[in-house]
């Protein structure tokens, strides 16, 4: 890190260390208040006005934080090291490793918690709900397809699925806003929901796993610690050290999800010959209109499918030609294009994830176990194993969770560094945030990591369909601009669209509140992008106002009839509402107050105006 400052300027400096401070206070009070007013409350009675209006000081407040945050880089020349994404100069990545890297991301921890518990819940729907998400899935790999050769043929960039909707629509649009902001928001939900379930499987599931098999006192220990350096070893690894190691980490992927597939393959027959295969009952429909079950239910499971969309942002690691199997082989060696590589790999990713899932839920159906003990379990799937195929199928599930966790939470978190760098980078947020993106993700990652995995799985449900949905419609969108027109693809575009949007807002029916915060997160992100069109002063300017605003319309509207508003620390006792409020209160006068003095110093003492002359959009 390189900071240059002149002796006379210490002060400022250490002013500007101590409003970062604050910032990250505001940030994480002001989060955990809006998330725990949106998910412990009951959102049909309590809507308030004074309710209203403290949810909507909660999340001015998370924005006073990132803007307090920001002051220090924006101000000095501070570099930090980040998770490498951008592409490499000698790509390395063909058909298999981009195979290993689809499934992984797409067979992850989810599977093992929701799967077994909603299959027993939903029967015939849930297999209707993977079948749909399977078709969903294979025509949007097909749209990825037409749209990545668009992207090629322009010579644009494409991080991810949203560089579509940039490149038919322009950079500037709020559709491109919506989808790559949703798309930051859902892997961060998926990280942080593996996150959850690695600690609770780390910490309680294996140390009673190990006592089974006669581990204790400190074998037991070291192998739990063990276990945790492992995971953070193999997180160091692809976020820090990825370009100089991609060729042993792409052959590590492909030989963990091959043990990966093979023993839930396995798993699921055994599981399934153990019960004769007894499907009875499977075709009874649940009580209630059949269509809206089946809706709501292809929305919350599609957390199980979207992440094969993550081989799309290998795009830079790919190899410009290279052989897929059986068509290579059918066409003498031919070599395929990176677009045909990519476009194989997701298609065959979800082939071969749907089909392992819609096994393993015949599979775990047949067994007929109690619902009660499965869905009260920490990991279903494991519990599952131990009761039917014993401590040796229950340890070897184990394994497999352990594995389906890493290549879930290390593409999460890459992916939603991507997206929220790439928001900076195209003019969205202040470039000081961008360059640190990997850590607001963590930060974001621990925060939302204290809520609970039904609110993760369901925010992350909406989040990705929000922005899938736009990411479809984008093939409709760039039409005029094609030489060849899709007429077929067109079709599908709108089709899958359609049916992405309307998954989307089934979730609704589900947990209203997670609807809610979604749609308040982009259009207060969206708010920090229109204030920093004014420019650095503007921005802080406009932020220290609203914090003002809002001080006293939380002071003329109290609302105390939630126990708490802090729901995490339950003991501690001053964290009670009214407290909650108070301190709500004290932290907009105290962001306001920092950023008036912020700018006081950055005038008349040190003499820097920054001011943001302006954005131009790129098509």
């Amino acid at each position: 890190m390189r900071i240059n400052f002149s002796y006379s300027k210490i002060i400022p400096l250490i002013f500007k260390i101590m409003v970062v401070a604050l910032g990250v206070l505001v940030l994480v009070f002001s989060a955990s208040y809006l998330l725990g007013g949106l998910t412990k409350t009951n959102l049909a009675h309590d809507m308030a006005p004074g309710f209203i209006m403290d949810l909507l000081g909660s999340a001015i407040g998370i924005i006073s934080g990132i803007v307090l945050i920001s002051i220090l880089p924006e101000s000095l020349i501070v570099r930090f090291r980040r998770p490498s994404s951008h592409g490499l100069s000698n790509p390395t990545y063909g058909f298999y490793i981009l195979l290993a890297i689809g499934v992984g991301s797409t067979i992850g921890s989810p599977l093992f918690i929701i799967l077994p518990v909603n299959i027993e819940q939903y029967a015939i729907v849930s297999i209707i709900s993977l079948l749909i998400a399977t078709i969903l899935s294979l025509l949007m790999a097909r749209i990825y397809n037409i749209m990545y050769r668009q992207i090629r043929i322009n010579r644009m960039q494409a991080v991810g699925g949203p560089s579509f909707v940039k490149m038919a629509i322009g950079p500037g649009s709020v559709r491109y806003f919506i989808s790559r902001f949703s798309m930051w928001i859902a892997n961060t939900a998926l990280a942080a929901f593996s996150a959850i379930f690695f600690v609770e499987f780390n910490f309680q599931v294996i140390p009673r796993i190990l006592t089974a098999l006669g581990f204790t006192g400190i074998l037991n220990s070291i192998v739990v610690y063990s276990i945790t350096g492992i995971f953070i070893f193999w997180f160091i690894l692809n976020s820090f050290f990825e370009r100089r190691f991609i060729k042993q980490i792409g052959f590590i992927q492909v030989a963990l999800v091959i043990i990966l597939v093979a023993v839930i393959v396995y798993q699921a027959a055994s599981l399934g010959f153990i019960s004769s295969w007894n499907l009875s009952g499977i075709l009874s429909l649940p009580r209630g209109n059949i269509v809206e079950d089946i809706l709501e239910n292809t929305g919350y499971l599609f957390i199980l499918f979207f992440g094969f969309q993550e081989i799309q942002a290998m795009e830079r690691e790919t190899l410009e030609t290279g052989k897929i199997p059986i068509l290579s082989r059918i066409h003498k060696g031919k070599l395929y294009s990176k677009e045909t590589q990519i476009f194989a790999s997701m298609f065959t990713t979800v082939l071969i994830a749907s089909s392992v899932m819609i096994l393993l839920a015949f599979a775990l159906f047949s067994l007929h176990a109690n619902f009660a003990a499965v869905s009260s379990s920490n990991i279903p799937m494991i519990y599952i194993a131990g009761q039917y195929l014993g401590i040796f199928g229950e340890t070897l599930t184990a394994a497999i969770f352990l594995i389906a966790t890493i290549t879930t939470f290390v593409p999460a978190f890459l992916a939603a560094s991507r997206h929220l760098r790439t928001l900076g980078e195209d003019g969205f947020f202040p470039k000081s945030i961008s360059s640190v993106s990997w850590i607001f993700t963590l930060v974001l990652i621990i925060i939302l990591s204290l809520s609970n995995g039904s609110f993760l799985v369901n925010i992350t449900d909406f989040m990705v369909l929000s922005s899938l949905s736009m990411i479809s419609l984008s093939l409709l969108w760039n039409r005029k601009r094609m030489v060849k027109k899709h007429i077929t693809g067109s079709l599908i575009s709108m089709i899958v669209g359609a049916g992405c949007f309307i998954a989307a807002i089934s979730v609704y029916f589900i947990d209203p509140s997670v609807v809610l915060l979604g749609a308040v997160a982009i259009v207060l992100s969206y708010m920090i992008y229109d204030a920093f069109m004014l420019g650095s002063v503007g921005l802080q300017l406009f932020i220290a106002l609203l914090d003002i605003i809002l001080f006293f319309s939380i002071s003329v509207l109290p609302f105390y009839s939630v126990p708490t508003y802090f729901p995490y620390i339950p003991e501690l006792p001053f964290f009670t509402a009214l407290t909650s409020v108070k301190i709500l209160s004290v932290i907009l006068v105290s962001s306001s107050a920092a950023i008036i003095i912020n700018l006081t110093m950055d005038l008349f003492i040190i003499n820097r105006i920054k001011i943001n002359p302006g954005w131009k959009k790129h098509m």
